[in-house]
């Protein structure tokens, strides 16, 4: 059954939620576990094209191993990775860019209608990107 499934193009995440799988399945119990030292590296992107091709390839990843394996989603079977894991992917991974896109047409459709404060929007904006900025640098930093 595991071998005849299509590949994907993140083929690290797959094949952790395939071992899961055959795992609860099975009914083995068994570890998936981190390696600190790495056993390989990914090129890092030399400019924003490159990045959005490497973020896009990831996403289309992400969704590709959702539905291949979504018969996890919400199944008791599986646990954590059914009820928990999954559940949170899909939700607020795979389709946080449509929510986040709605949310921007919405806030430019309220701005041209007079329905909310434009320099209270900007504000806004201002530190939701100074939050991020301190939030990645303290991660960063403590990595």
């Amino acid at each position: 059954m595991f071998g005849t499934e299509k590949s994907t193009v993140c083929e690290d995440m797959e094949i952790v939620v395939r071992l899961w799988r055959y795992y609860y399945e099975n009914k083995l119990h068994g570890r998936i576990v981190y390696l600190a030292k790495p056993l390989c590296w990914t090129e890092v992107p030399d400019n924003s094209k490159n990045i959005f091709k490497q973020r896009s390839r990831w996403h289309q990843g992400l969704a590709e191993c959702l539905f291949l394996h979504s018969k996890m989603l919400f199944d008791p079977k599986y646990l954590t990775i059914g009820l928990l894991a999954f559940p949170y992917y899909f939700f607020f991974e795979l389709i946080s860019p449509l929510v986040k896109a709605a949310s921007i047409i919405f806030l430019i459709y309220a701005s041209v209608m007079g329905l909310i404060n434009i320099n209270w929007i900007l504000m806004m904006l201002i530190l939701i990107t100074l939050t991020t900025g301190l939030i990645t640098s303290v991660t960063t930093v403590i990595v």
